[in-house]
């Protein structure tokens, strides 16, 4: 996206990557903010840790989250056949218009 922008106007492209930048550091900022800021609130202090049946219901997600990003092909593979077929009106339709 960003090299097609530079390609069309030099601009377009600083313009965005710029945003990228600004984007990054708010969200580290924020991240900061909510993870190791103060304690605004009193009621706040005497929550408690997540119980064992939370814990228990967030590991398969966590799981889930790790290999979908350590090994996307894992996940993907499986989908790809449902994916295809979702797609493929999608693509006659296409393949009309351009004349192929």
């Amino acid at each position: 996206m960003l090299s097609g922008a530079f390609q069309d106007k030099a601009i377009y492209g600083i313009l965005g990557a710029t945003g990228i930048i600004w984007s990054a550091a708010y969200l580290l900022w924020m991240y900061q903010r909510v993870f190791y800021g103060k304690v605004t609130h009193p009621v706040n202090n005497s929550l408690s840790d997540l119980s064992g049946f939370e814990k228990w219901a967030v590991w398969p997600c966590a799981a889930a989250a790790l290999v979908m990003g350590v090994a996307p092909i894992v996940w993907l593979g499986a989908i790809d056949p449902a994916v295809q077929a979702a797609l493929y009106p999608f693509v006659r339709v296409a393949s009309r218009a351009v004349g192929r």
